[in-house]
């Protein structure tokens, strides 16, 4: 399942680099390191931007994409 959710990206960074320097007992340490593990979608994202980062290592889905819906600005949730 994935779940998208809207967090400022100071708040992203900040759960990043703490989970860069601790492995503690933290109850919220099993979701913080499911955040820092997360696909960062940028604000004002196109499908394609969406589709590259969930797949970063793949490079042929512009060809199998209508260019009107792949550059369409991306709606979360399908809205």
């Amino acid at each position: 399942m994935k779940l998208i959710i809207d967090i400022p990206k100071g708040e992203y960074d900040k759960i990043c680099k703490t989970m860069m320097h601790t492995s503690s007992g933290n109850p919220d340490f099993y979701f913080e390191s499911k955040i820092a593990n997360g696909t960062p979608i940028p604000d004002n994202a196109t499908n394609g931007d969406v589709i590259k980062a969930m797949f970063p290592n793949e490079n042929d889905f512009e060809t199998d994409f209508d260019a009107e819906w792949w550059n369409a600005p991306y709606q979360k949730g399908g809205k």
